[in-house]
């Protein structure tokens, strides 16, 4: 039945600049705000994991890396 339809898969990527995603050492934060800049440190840097993968084609993609997506 499906084999006289053609489909079209469409997606959306959405980029965002996070700020305070700067070194940590030359911003002089503190506190909460120091532990927000670690945590977006840690997301960009998985993020990239998962970009690099796809982009190597791997077998293994790390899209549940860190803890957050288990949160």
């Amino acid at each position: 039945m499906l084999e006289n339809h053609k489909f079209a898969t469409t997606s959306k990527l959405w980029l965002v600049d996070l700020g305070g995603s700067e070194r940590l050492s030359k911003t002089n934060a503190g506190g909460i705000t120091l532990e927000e800049g670690k945590a977006i440190n840690v997301s960009l840097s998985a993020l990239g994991d998962v970009i690099s993968a796809l982009q190597r084609k791997q077998p293994h993609v790390p899209y549940r890396y860190g803890c957050a997506p288990l949160i």
